[in-house]
């Protein structure tokens, strides 16, 4: 359900080139405001304006749409959304732009389904500077930043990690999905910059007969304008405190291997 719900229409026609302006906001029930202001071409199925998303409960969205598909469970985390938009519909086919797009989650916490142990917690993760070109297959991003998290993760008695068996899923349908996938198109894909912060690893091997552990903290990794095309190298650096007792650092360049 949604309220209070405010709507204002204006300028709505049937003649070629008539724009109707659209203001459109709402609370959701599950929590969250949208917010849409934009114009609307009946005529030519085409739409530009402004779509904001915030407040947006994480837990909600995952026990409505995400229980069955995502194995593990979100108990806490909100999301905001905003993105400049433009949709088009033609003989020529759907065409979508995003501008100014950008997306922001604060204290997301994962645990496994009816378990209370988190395994991510994670304070903060922005994403800014989307722009997206349907037709054209491009998606630019000017920066991913994440801080302040704690992530648990183990090696089981059987040689798995823990979240290889809890993603491990129907790998029929995975395998079907990849060969299909092989003959469409890839999409350009750029990043700007990738930023952790204060990230913190606890890792426990089950497979030693006395457990062995590991920790990485205060971890802090960037990488710098990623493609995922070949022969393009990025600039990528690592630097993590071990079990409190000493210190790693490594930095380099890499890029996609091209095809032989």
């Amino acid at each position: 359900n949604v309220s209070p719900l405010n709507l204002t229409v204006t300028g709505v026609g049937t003649q070629p080139g008539t724009l109707a302006k659209v203001d459109l906001s709402f609370k959701l029930g599950s929590g969250g405001n949208l917010t849409w202001r934009g114009d609307l071409d009946l005529t030519a199925l085409s739409s530009k304006g402004q779509l904001k998303l915030d407040g947006l409960a994480l837990t909600k969205v995952w026990q409505l749409f995400l229980k069955d598909q995502l194995p593990l469970e979100i108990v806490g985390g909100q999301l905001a959304l905003q993105t400049d938009y433009a949709f088009s519909s033609t003989d020529a086919g759907t065409q979508v732009l995003l501008t100014n797009a950008g997306a922001d989650v604060k204290q997301l916490s994962l645990t496994e389904p009816g378990k209370s142990e988190s395994l991510i917690n994670l304070a903060s993760l922005a994403v800014d500077g989307i722009k997206l070109d349907l037709q054209k297959q491009q998606l630019d991003i000017a920066s991913v930043s994440s801080s302040n998290a704690l992530i648990k993760s183990w090696l089981q008695a059987d040689g798995q990690i823990n979240y290889q068996s809890l993603f491990a899923g129907d790998q029929t349908a995975a395998t079907a999905v990849a060969s299909e996938n092989e003959a469409v198109k890839p999409w350009d894909i750029r990043l700007g910059e990738l930023t952790l912060a204060n990230y913190q690893v606890d890792f426990t091997d089950f497979t030693q007969p006395k457990p062995f552990q590991l920790q990485l903290s205060e971890l802090n990794a960037s990488l710098k304008d990623y493609r995922n095309q070949d022969g393009i190298s990025w600039a990528w650096q690592f630097c993590s405190r071990v079990n409190q007792t000493g210190w790693v650092y490594v930095a380099g360049a890499r890029g996609v291997a091209p095809v032989a």
